[in-house]
């Protein structure tokens, strides 16, 4: 069979493939993207939250700041969270000025500071996740930027999910090999394009005080692989 049909093949089963020649015309490949998946139940959780606040003068907000975030730190080690698993991520001091127009044209004027300490922890009981939050709440934290949940077994999984990954791609080009009428030969190249990281749950930019309920679902941790394959 020419190569142009083989192509033409390719194109109707809207696969992620690619068959090409060698320039001398005697080797043809097959180029095959697989995907693997493997679903398990999250046991932790990343989560970023911060400490806000406002004050007329830079001096007055960070002290109110440094406050907040020392009871929270507190808090959080009375939790069981241990300090590798807390990590700084971002401080910031900002002026904030009065923009509203005017009679007369005038300078912005210059109301307060804003200070935002922000902190990356990770929880990895799951079943005490919701009074965690509620504990940084209540010991000051005010911004809460989003939750991932994952598993302590991520590299066992991703092993797994890569394995299922290859056996999709072998199938991918068996399927399209037998629909193109030409026989599948051993695998030239393998190569791992990196796992699927879960996405983040976005929350609630402020929150108050209150018990957090938390639903962590199911977690689905995948590979993808291409591999290159010779046709006899």
């Amino acid at each position: 069979m020419k190569i142009s049909t083989v192509l033409a093949v390719l194109t109707l089963l809207l696969v992620p493939v690619v068959a090409s020649a060698d320039e001398d015309g005697t080797r043809r490949t097959l180029a095959v993207t697989g995907q693997g998946a493997v679903q398990t139940t999250p046991d932790m959780a990343e989560i970023q939250i911060g400490v806000m606040t406002r004050a007329a003068t830079a001096r007055e907000a960070l002290t109110e700041n440094n406050d907040k975030a020392t009871r929270m730190f507190a808090f959080l080690r009375e939790s069981g969270i241990a300090d590798r698993d807390m990590q700084s991520v971002n401080l910031s001091i900002s002026p904030q000025y009065d923009h509203r127009r005017k009679p007369e044209p005038t300078r912005p004027e210059l109301i307060g500071y804003v200070v935002n300490n922000n902190l990356r922890i990770v929880v990895r009981d799951l079943e005490g996740f919701g009074k965690v939050l509620d504990g940084v709440v209540s010991a000051g934290a005010n911004t809460v930027h989003g939750i991932r949940f994952d598993s302590s077994k991520r590299e066992e999984l991703e092993r797994e999910a890569t394995a299922n990954a290859v056996k999709d791609a072998v199938e991918r080009a068996r399927n399209i090999a037998t629909a193109a009428g030409v026989s599948l030969g051993k695998p030239i190249t393998i190569q791992e394009s990196g796992g699927i990281r879960p996405p983040v749950v976005q929350m609630a930019a402020r929150m108050e005080s209150a018990d957090v309920p938390i639903a962590s679902g199911e977690l689905a941790i995948g590979a993808r692989v291409s591999i290159v394959f010779e046709l006899d």
